[in-house]
């Protein structure tokens, strides 16, 4: 049909075959990119209009991606269909299915692990946007897009990590906003046996009780009994030394991770006033 519309414009006919066939794939390509773009367009305006429908961004963004992904299929079968040449290669490929099926199974059992592992990933929430997530105790971050394919996860560097769906779905994920944000930090140093831990104890607990990150996560039992709101404990004797503990609790992952390392730095510099020698950091 498009052909036959190309056709009747004047001169066109007049062009070599293989120019013929050249513009109309172009024009098919971007046909299909501008269906796209103007697809994600009116999705994009449609879910930004409904905010009151708080919809988790992850169904828009995975809905956008496999929505993507079927024009592109649609515009890539009338490409075919539209251009003689390419319909008979089709044809003939088929005429070959065992083969054909044989090899594009092998070649797309991994493509296919990716996409059902995408859709169970939207369906159960193991994760969301948003999130800050860490896997196997190797990659965190941010995820900042669930495809049908992948996800993109942004770590602390700024860095964009592209981790398969299939890798996911049988990966350990800790993922610090699933319940709640609150993260309860460590914050461990190793001392000799001969310190006093009176001291260092209070240390501890004075510094996290008064840094701004630090919040009271105590329960109603606990503020009856007066627990303290920085919790220290001695852990562990070591061959290297007493492992000392500090429990400080924050409300979101960014804000723990900031509060650890600037109660480590203000220990750090609290001891050698106070002349406590100290053994190593845990980190």
């Amino acid at each position: 049909m498009i052909l036959r519309f190309l056709s009747s414009i004047p001169g066109f006919t007049d062009l070599p075959v293989l120019l013929q066939r050249l513009l109309l794939l172009a024009i098919m390509l971007l046909v299909t990119w501008l269906g796209v773009r103007v697809l994600r367009f009116f999705l994009h305006r449609y879910w930004q209009g409904n905010r009151l429908l708080r919809v988790d961004p992850t169904y828009v963004n995975f809905i956008k991606n496999v929505s993507t992904a079927a024009v592109y299929f649609v515009g890539f079968g009338v490409v075919i269909y539209s251009i003689p040449e390419l319909r008979a290669l089709w044809v003939s490929l088929l005429a070959s299915a065992g083969i054909l099926a044989a090899i594009l199974g092998f070649a797309s059992q991994q493509a296919f692990s990716n996409i059902i592992s995408g859709v169970f990933l939207v369906i159960f929430k193991p994760i969301r946007v948003d999130d800050t997530i860490e896997i196997d105790q190797k990659y965190i971050g941010v995820v900042e897009d669930v495809t049908i394919r992948h996800v993109i996860l942004r770590n602390t560097r700024n860095q964009r990590i592209v981790i398969p769906n299939s890798v996911l779905s049988s990966a350990t994920i800790i993922n610090y906003n699933l319940k709640d944000n609150p993260i309860c930090s460590h914050v461990e140093f190793t001392f000799p046996p001969q310190v006093d831990f009176r001291r260092v104890i209070s240390t501890l607990r004075h510094l996290g009780e008064a840094h701004p990150l630090c919040r009271d996560y105590r329960t109603p039992q606990q503020k009856a009994a007066e627990a303290p709101i920085v919790e220290v404990r001695v852990i562990q004797v070591l061959p290297s030394g007493v492992l000392v503990r500090a429990y400080v609790w924050s409300d979101t992952p960014g804000e723990a991770f900031n509060c650890r390392c600037d109660l480590y730095r203000d220990a750090l510099l609290a001891f050698q006033a106070a002349g406590i020698e100290v053994a190593f950091v845990r980190m």
